[in-house]
C-alpha cells in the first residue's frame, strides 16, 4: 500500500540516527524528537512500518529498530488520486 509522508519522516529518523550513532534510537528518543506525547504514538508509527516491511523490531529489544529498505529509496508514499481545482467557481 504505502508509507504515509509521517511515517517517512520517522523512517528517515531512525535510518540518519542509526548510521550517525551506530545504533538505533530508542522510543523515547523518536518521540522526543517529533514532540509526540505518547509512547503509544511511536509504537503505532513502529508497527505501520514493520508491517510495510521498511523496518523490523525484535522483540523486547531497546535498540533493535534496523531500517530494511534505505529511507533514501523509500519513496512508495501514498499516490495521489487527482485535482482539486481551487479558486472562484466557474458557471458551467
Amino acid at each position: 500500500m504505502g508509507i504515509t509522508p509521517k511515517q517517512k519522516k520517522v523512517l528517515d529518523f531512525v535510518d540518519a540516527y542509526q548510521k550517525k550513532n551506530g545504533y538505533a534510537p530508542t522510543q523515547t528518543e523518536i518521540a522526543s524528537n517529533f514532540g509526540f506525547s505518547s509512547l503509544g504514538t511511536v509504537q503505532n508509527y513502529l508497527t505501520r512500518l514493520e508491517r510495510e516491511g521498511m523496518l523490523s523490531k525484535p522483540w523486547n529489544a531497546k535498540r533493535g529498530l534496523e531500517v530494511k529498505i534505505q529511507a533514501v529509496e523509500a519513496e512508495n508514499l501514498l499516490p495521489l488520486a487527482g485535482r482539486v481545482a481551487a479558486g472562484r467557481p466557474i458557471e458551467a
